[in-house]
């Protein structure tokens, strides 16, 4: 497989993740995207020491996306609850 399909077929992998996190939601959505993308990247590397360590590699991609997920809430969150015009604006619109 050349290098422009796995691109493609990553994205597509990645767009199904994220699709599947606004039906979740938070970090058990942010997980999803972050386990398809983790499987997809490893599958298409094509490496034998990356797919001896498949399960690790995978837990560890959909721990890291859960945290961020949990992160990029949080700070949207934050700033919509905001003092001042400015931040409460990007809260509430930014998220857009």
């Amino acid at each position: 497989m050349n290098r422009k399909a796995i691109m493609v077929s990553c994205g597509l992998v990645l767009g199904l993740g994220w699709a599947l996190r606004g039906h979740f939601g938070h970090q058990w959505g942010a997980s999803w995207a972050g386990l398809l993308l983790s499987l997809a990247i490893l599958a298409f590397a094509n490496r034998t020491d990356w797919t001896s360590r498949m399960p690790v590699l995978a837990a560890l991609g959909t721990l890291g996306w859960a945290v961020g997920g949990t992160m990029s809430y949080g700070i949207i969150v934050g700033y919509g609850r905001g003092d001042g015009f400015p931040d409460v604006y990007y809260g509430l619109v930014m998220p857009w």
